[in-house]
């Protein structure tokens, strides 16, 4: 547009939340899941055989323009905030400085733009479910769940890691500023799916952000249910 503290942002948050959410050291809930190991280096090609031309390496079709920072800075669009960057609106951290975000390479879904609190989706009744749902590069999709002190909420999001890794988190009542604020439970594992499951503590919408790691785009089915304790 938290989360993680391996990646609490967004655009102005998308990095924070991934800073804090992916590998950081915001608040962890009790139910928060194992946190991301760091993404493996690219393989370097092989030698060209000898008196052939060497290959011309190929960018990755999700490379982003290369960005220059200084350590403890994000560079010019961004700043450090703890562990992690918190960078301008439309701008993910990559390896420690605020880049241009490649483009989504699919259309965005119908619910856009849900991509900050007061652009919520609303999540209606006890189950909710859809399965058409998509997280672009330097956005989030946020929802609204409006909880009872008592009930339990569980979040489930499906997704494939290998295609984009994804990631859940959930803040309290009246939170405004995803990238600065730290989330009652989070969902931020390194496998296929996540899984959020949290007791409400107090009364009111609380906000669920979904969101891809160091900008990560991919498609997803989304299903929230909500318990009576």
């Amino acid at each position: 547009m938290m989360f993680r503290c391996r990646d609490l942002i967004m655009v102005s948050s998308l990095s924070l939340l991934q800073a804090c959410g992916a590998s950081g050291s915001a608040p962890v809930a009790a139910d928060a899941s194992v946190v991301d190991a760091g993404s493996a280096a690219p393989l370097d090609v092989a030698p060209a055989p000898v008196d052939a031309p060497a290959p011309v390496d190929v960018p990755a079709a999700r490379d982003v323009p290369t960005v220059t920072c200084a350590p403890g800075d994000c560079g010019p669009h961004g700043h450090s905030h703890g562990d992690h960057c918190d960078c301008d609106p439309g701008f993910i951290e990559r390896d420690g400085c605020c880049v241009p975000p490649p483009a989504c390479s699919q259309p965005d879904d119908d619910l856009e733009e849900n991509d900050s609190a007061a652009q919520a989706t609303p999540v209606e009744g006890s189950n909710f479910v859809r399965r058409d749902l998509r997280v672009c590069p330097a956005d989030l999709d946020v929802f609204s769940v409006t909880l009872r002190t008592g009930q339990r909420v569980q979040v489930d999001a499906r997704f494939s890691h290998a295609d984009g890794d994804l990631d859940l988190y959930l803040f309290n009542p009246g939170t405004t500023n995803f990238g600065h604020s730290a989330p009652v439970a989070r969902a931020d594992g390194s496998t296929d799916n996540e899984r959020l499951s949290f007791t409400a503590r107090r009364n009111g919408a609380h906000r669920l952000v979904v969101l891809g790691f160091e900008g990560a785009e991919n498609g997803y089915e989304l299903e929230i249910n909500v318990t009576d304790p």
